[in-house]
């Protein structure tokens, strides 16, 4: 219910979502607000929770137009980012272990570089 209210108040043009964020922290001592949340959860969570609210306890907990457009609109992801699909015939699993090995040897290089300027 939230995030939904701040939505509204952002498309009545009562706030922006800056000045909503703020407001809830230094306010009402939220350690994050809801805009904050809503880049942490993702945009596409926000509407797939707020359409099961919706159909299990009213009209009330209707995911805001404004939320509808942003996800529509490919900006589903965290921090306003645009949604990546990940690349057809690669299992996430193997991306993410390559890129873990990726950044290990970049390290030991810069640590073996360390130590032989040392």
């Amino acid at each position: 219910m939230f995030i939904i209210e701040a939505l509204k108040l952002v498309e009545e043009g009562v706030a922006t979502p800056e000045h909503l964020d703020t407001a809830c922290r230094l306010g009402l001592g939220h350690p994050i607000g809801p805009f904050a949340l809503m880049d942490a959860v993702t945009s596409n969570l926000c509407v797939q929770a707020q359409e099961i609210m919706q159909e299990s306890y009213s009209e009330r907990f209707r995911p805001p137009p404004l939320l509808k457009q942003r996800v529509r609109a490919g900006y589903g992801g965290g921090k306003g980012k645009p949604t990546r699909p990940a690349p057809v015939g690669i299992p996430s699993r193997i991306r993410d272990t390559a890129r873990r090995r990726r950044s290990a040897a970049h390290a030991s290089t810069t640590l073996s570089a360390t130590i032989a300027d040392v």
